[in-house]
């Protein structure tokens, strides 16, 4: 309609109001240039109005913008109020402006004050009332983002169709040079956001820089320590192993020759000196023996004797016979007939002839016997030896008492000590009964399935990690792996610090305690396989639970075992582990099938563990993983690991489609 009048215009007389009109666009096309030359938004709608006065000649003019937050109009600027930005809220329904921004074209209201669309808000807060007021819609490429008001005209006259034209006129201009301001505006702001995120990542680098310094200085002290510790093991086990080889060799060789010494003194005065010759040419071998031995031990060649003899039995035959030589014992065996596949591994077989050449210089130099009987049975899956002698004995409670608190005397008891140690070594039981007067028994019982099966052999060497809160049970699994000749690297009291010295140690099995303070073992084992993969976890624990089984096993960790196994099974267990298996205490493989089957009907609640909601809920609110990480004491790398398994057990493909799942769940 409006378009009509200024054809109508055109086709016209040229009158002086014609000449005005024309003039009035000219003035617009000018004002075009210097509307978007001013960049900055508030300078700018003041100017906008101050030109929509000019051109209508009305007594006032201002500007509404759409808000898309709350769905109305607000009244920004007002040229009675040119030096402040307003924020007045009109309603799109039951205001002039809300019937131009939403209707088809501009409003005309000649009697404001009768028109029941006039909100009058803006006039009590100006105190300027309208008496008639002209209303065009801001529209920037079919988007309309406000209105353009114009209110009484100076001369009292009407407004018509050439006030509509030129306020429109002058609308469409100006709705581009406040898009562009905007824009600018926009740029502006995210290029401040953008330099402030420069500026914080800056210093979060350079302080993550300094943290790495720092770790890498703790990372190089921890291993300078280790190495140090390693050393000192190394220094005392070797020294342990030349205590009980000296022992074993030239200390009973030293002792037989001061035995047959005094005897040959003993003869030599009796004037016997035939006996006397016959206990000098013993002196002589065992001597050259002797020197043979400890020749070997300093060119750790062993050249004398076989570290593992082929055949258990012709070995213990010829050490029984060097011992009833030199100590007048008559020795009997009582050997299980002979098999085509030996008895115990030789491993085992060298620590089994070692006791048993312990137990016979006993009886030969410290118990007087006579007579020492030696037999080999099977119990089941076991090999029992016991060695018997007629001597004087002992009392067993004290020396075991000595044995406990340290107190070990410096000749049988140290044997029977290195008994026990060797014992151990291979997964046996040693126990001794003996009674001054009453002779003595040592009964030695060994597993044969766990010897022939080398498993001491397969777990020799392996570097273990050990954590638990409790210090006697961390204490006795540590002497239990150092028996077996696992070297224990480290021992940590909870999932944190296990944590700390997996990354200074890297060790190649991690037992850890399923419950632990701070941080417990599936927690830790979740943080252990995302860090550092290559490290085989083992949980432990005093439950046949199989709901923790289950989620430890999900997590990573290669064994579940219990506490109350018999340390042969454990090992056995343990050499699995280091073969690619995954290990259970016996009984529980029918519970983790169980489990694993109600976990695939769970309800959406047990999909994700308690922890993996927590950090879902705080990916939903928007917090990064760091931020997660530092609340959580973990590290960044657990937290992706744990989103990783969130979008696995979820069946989504990233974190956005998590994120939605969760809220979806929550509403």
């Amino acid at each position: 309609m409006w378009s009509t009048c200024v054809t109508n215009h055109n086709h016209g007389y040229n009158t002086p109001k014609m000449s005005n009109f024309k003039s009035q666009l000219s003035h617009i096309l000018e004002l075009s240039g210097e509307l978007t030359s001013i960049t900055e938004l508030e300078p700018l709608l003041h100017r906008i109005a101050a030109a929509a006065q000019e051109l209508t000649g009305t007594e006032s003019a201002g500007i509404l913008l759409h808000a898309p937050a709350s769905q109305d109009l607000r009244f920004v600027t007002v040229t009675t109020h040119a030096d402040v930005i307003l924020d007045i809220p009109i309603p799109l329904e039951g205001s002039v402006a809300g019937a131009c921004f939403t209707g088809d074209e501009a409003v005309i209201v000649q009697n404001a004050a009768a028109d029941p669309r006039y909100f009058r808000l803006p006039e009590e807060i100006s105190g300027f009332a309208a008496r008639a007021l002209l209303a065009v819609p801001l529209e920037y490429r079919g988007r309309r983002i406000g209105v353009l008001e114009a209110e009484n005209k100076r001369d009292d006259t009407p407004f018509d169709a050439d006030d509509v034209a030129i306020l429109t006129a002058l609308a469409a201009h100006a709705t581009i040079a406040i898009e562009n301001a905007r824009l600018l505006r926009d740029l502006q702001a995210e290029q401040g956001r953008l330099e402030s995120e420069v500026a914080a990542r800056t210093v979060e680098l350079a302080q993550q820089n300094r943290q790495l310094q720092t770790e890498i200085a703790e990372r190089e002290a921890a291993q300078a320590l280790v190495i140090r510790q390693q050393r000192a093991l190394a220094a005392y086990e070797e020294r342990a192993r030349m205590s009980r080889e000296l022992h074993d060799g030239l200390g009973q060789a030293l002792g037989y020759i001061n035995v047959i010494a005094q005897a040959t003194e003993t003869l030599l005065q009796k004037g016997e000196s035939q006996a006397a010759r016959a206990n000098l040419q013993q002196l002589a071998h065992a001597a050259r023996e002797a020197h043979a031995e400890v020749r070997g031990d300093i060119l750790d060649l062993r050249t004398t004797r076989p570290a593992t003899p082929l055949d258990l039995y012709t070995a213990l035959r010829a050490a029984t016979d060097q011992i009833q030589a030199r100590y007048g014992l008559r020795v009997i065996l009582r050997l299980p007939p002979q098999e085509a596949s030996p008895l115990l591994a030789p491993h085992t077989e060298e620590q089994v002839l070692r006791i048993i050449q312990e137990a016979l210089t006993n009886a030969g130099k410290y118990a007087r016997a006579t007579r020492v009987e030696v037999t080999f049975s099977r119990i089941g899956e076991q090999v029992q030896v016991t060695v018997t002698d007629d001597g004087i004995g002992f009392d067993a409670k004290q020396r075991e008492s000595e044995r406990q608190t340290g107190d070990r005397r410096p000749a049988s008891g140290f044997g029977l000590s290195i008994m026990r140690e060797r014992a151990e070594r291979v997964g046996g039981q040693l126990e001794i009964q003996s009674a001054p007067g009453e002779g003595t028994r040592i009964s030695l019982l060994v597993p044969q399935g766990f010897g022939a099966g080398s498993e001491v052999e397969s777990i020799a060497g392996l570097r273990v990690l050990l954590a638990d809160d409790s210090p006697l049970f961390l204490d006795g699994l540590r002497q239990l792996l150092l028996s077996r000749g696992v070297s224990v690297v480290g021992m940590a009291r909870d999932g944190l610090e296990a944590l700390e010295k997996a990354r200074a140690l890297h060790p190649d099995v991690a037992v850890l305690d399923l419950n632990m303070p701070r941080c417990d073992g599936l927690e830790a084992t979740r943080a252990l396989k995302a860090e550092l993969p290559e490290i085989k976890v083992v949980i432990l624990t005093a439950s046949e639970d199989a709901e923790p089984l289950y989620e430890a096993i999900r997590s990573g960790a290669s064994g579940y075992l219990l506490k109350s196994l018999e340390a042969n099974s454990f090992c056995a267990l343990l050499a699995g582990v280091l073969r690619g298996e995954v290990s259970l205490a016996p009984g529980l493989a029918e519970q983790l099938l169980t489990e694993f089957a109600r976990a695939t009907k769970a309800p959406e609640a047990e999909l994700l563990t308690p922890r993996q909601w927590d950090i879902l809920r705080q990916v939903a609110q928007g917090r990064t993983y760091k931020e997660i990480a530092v609340e959580l004491f973990l590290s960044e790398k657990t937290i992706k690991y744990h989103m990783g398994q969130i979008l696995e057990r979820l069946q989504v493909r990233n974190r956005a489609q998590a994120v939605a799942y969760y809220k979806k769940r929550e509403t």
